[in-house]
């Protein structure tokens, strides 16, 4: 730290309030179904000096929900925050009938779920949740952990009929306050005097009658969609001093600095790999690399998040943690073996970008690297261990970084895949015997960010049931396709794809006395499933998050007694936003079909919805096409 940052320090600038501040005690917003409405939200934070060094934190928060339908939704179990080993609380709930009667809930009502590092979650189930009933909640938290930086949602995914938020701090404290882009609530500030310290300052932000969340297709993250107000602490105007020093975002990256480089100290557990990979390899690509596979067999990120503990001799016994220890375990590879790298904490598109009036670490859930190799910069993230060192998944491309080993606290853009790198093919061989059965081999290649995306949704399966999502796709076409290979190819050495292969057959899909049978050109129905964006007005941000190509080559041959009788013609269309084609050729035995689809961009202005919806209309009349197989004599 700089003298003058060992000054505020001295002066009670919180530094423990701003390392916690991106790991906070706060709610876990849960989506509401919609059965009913808050008629009440009050949620009052407190944070005080507690005259020995450290900080009170007292939370109090009152929820009344009106059930509109009878079910068990978050609505009639609602959730506290997620409180830490030493925390404490007190749970108070009720459900108010229609009739009046009261009925309260007991402990035998409340669930606590235990949590990695002896957190805490503790659900509640109101008793008899009817229509007409009123659900009222009531908690207060008591905490050492204080927070002051977070958010506080005034809205929910139902309506709310009054929403108050209260943060209430010592009056030199200077906060820096934004709420959500269209969000009309009441601002006050309450002042009360405090014998022997400084004035108790109370900031009320008070909404009324907040409509329930719009759903549309490609929507940003609900987070991001709820009305919400976010802050952060900027500095006390009650220490006397020359240079204040403001917690902004330069702050805050040297802060976070500090702490990589606390937690990255200790990594004698890595010496006899570092010395094992500088004894095989020079190059610095090679040494790159090597460190990233090995990361990949010995440390399993389960948490996209910014928290660091303990100590990279710690993290290695363990085997796993968050996706930031990961990143900082490859950070202090790369440089005792001579990487130029650099470290950045990012915000993915999965929660939104940062306001930059609010500089807190709560915006970001993951640490990217950046690698020089010569004149060639690439950026990693060893979230995905199933990818190469230098793809970046869908949800990096594009975000918001701020570099942490270097620079003045400025954010740059992570770099964003042209379309057709993200990209998955299919190839498709087909044959119709017969007797009008239909059996295939396919091979699916996934490419750039397509691979961290399949990847994780294969870890996802159990190994004997990773054909079924396959099988269920090829039964909306022809509702008796069994999968009998399935084989899964990763990148290696031998290349920089991801493969899928499997065998198929349909059983017959010409019934015995017919005479035609229709083919449909989306036979895997994966232009069908395009979004069907039927309204004429957008009212939410337009975020397609996935660019990629997507191509389909499927070649049919056909046995006797059956022949084409008829082909739909081509198609191809090229547009800012996407292209799309469909070319089919052949003659009465064999018909080949090459089909693309790509969307450009990952996100577009509200002036091209109706383009957007133009395009996927067009994509989709294009699926409902056949070809037409007629029987002969």
């Amino acid at each position: 730290m700089s003298d003058s940052k060992n000054d505020i320090c001295a002066a009670g600038l919180l530094i423990a309030l701003l390392v916690a501040a991106w790991s906070p005690v706060s709610a876990q917003p849960i989506p509401d179904e919609m059965l009913g409405r808050y008629k009440l939200i009050y949620d009052s934070t407190y944070i005080w000096p507690d005259g020995s060094g450290g900080y009170d934190y007292v939370r109090k928060f009152i929820s009344e929900v009106q059930l509109d339908e009878e079910g068990r939704s978050a609505l009639s179990r609602p959730a506290t925050p997620i409180l830490s080993k030493d925390d404490k609380i007190t749970v108070a709930a009720y459900t108010r009938l229609a009739s009046g009667e009261i009925l309260q809930a007991d402990t035998s009502d409340m669930v606590t779920r235990i949590m990695p590092d002896d957190r805490r979650w503790i659900f509640v189930n109101f008793r008899q949740a009817e229509p007409g009933a009123v659900l009222h909640l009531e908690w207060l938290l008591t905490s050492k952990e204080a927070n002051i930086a977070g958010k506080r949602f005034l809205g929910r995914t139902v309506p709310v009929e009054r929403a108050v938020v209260v943060i209430t701090v010592p009056e030199t404290w200077v906060f820096n306050f934004a709420l959500s882009a269209g969000v009309a609530a009441e601002q006050k500030l309450e002042i009360s005097p405090v014998p022997g310290g400084p004035s108790r300052a109370s900031h009320f932000w008070i909404a009324n009658n907040i409509p329930s969340l719009f759903k549309e297709e490609f929507s940003p993250p609900v987070e991001r969609l709820i009305p919400c107000l976010y802050f952060s602490f900027d500095y006390d105007k009650g220490v006397v001093q020359t240079d204040t020093v403001r917690v902004d975002w330069a702050y805050l990256a040297e802060l976070y600095n500090q702490e990589l480089r606390a937690f990255t100290r200790s990594n004698s557990r890595l010496n006899s790999v570092i010395d094992s990979i500088s004894d095989r390899s020079s190059d610095s690509h090679d040494r790159a690399r090597m460190a990233y596979d090995w990361l990949g067999d010995n440390f399993r990120p389960f948490a996209s998040e910014v928290t660091l503990d303990g100590s990279i001799n710690d993290a290695v016994t363990r085997g796993s943690g968050t996706q930031a220890e990961a990143g900082a375990i490859l950070f202090a590879m790369f440089e005792r073996l001579g990487v130029y790298t650099m470290a950045y904490l990012t915000a993915t598109r999965d929660v939104g970008e940062p306001m930059t009036q609010v500089p807190a670490f709560f915006w970001f859930d993951r640490i990217l690297l950046t690698a020089a190799f010569g004149e060639d910069t690439i950026w990693i993230d060893p979230y995905y261990q199933l990818a190469q060192m230098d793809i970046l998944p869908f949800e990096d491309q594009g975000a918001r970084a701020l570099c942490v080993t270097g620079g003045n606290g400025e954010f740059v853009d992570v770099p964003t895949l042209d379309y057709q790198e993200n990209g998955k093919a299919i190839h498709l061989k087909l044959d119709i015997d017969s007797a009008g059965s239909l059996s295939g081999e396919a091979t699916e290649i996934y490419s750039g960010a397509m691979i961290p995306e399949i990847s994780s949704f294969l870890r996802g399966l159990e190994e004997s049931g990773r054909k079924l999502p396959w099988e269920k796709r090829l039964a909306r076409t022809f509702p008796s396709a069994r999968i009998s290979q399935f084989v899964v190819l990763p990148p290696d050495s031998a290349g920089q794809v991801f493969r899928i292969g499997y065998s198929f057959d349909t059983g017959p899909i010409v019934r015995p006395f017919a005479d035609r049978a229709y083919i449909p050109l989306d036979l895997l129905g994966r232009w069908a499933d395009m979004p069907d964006l039927n309204g004429s007005v957008r009212r939410t941000p337009i975020e397609i998050r996935r660019p990629r190509f997507e191509l389909e080559r499927i070649s049919l041959k056909i046995s006797r007694p059956f022949e084409v009788e008829y082909l739909p013609a081509n198609f191809s269309e090229n547009l800012d936003i996407g292209d799309i084609y469909s070319v089919i050729r052949g003659d009465r035995k064999s018909v080949t079909i090459t089909r693309g689809l790509g969307l450009k961009k990952s996100s577009l202005p509200f002036s091209e919805y109706n383009s957007l919806r133009n395009f996927l209309n067009k994509a989709r009349a294009e699926a409902d096409k056949n070809i037409i197989l007629r029987r002969v004599n």
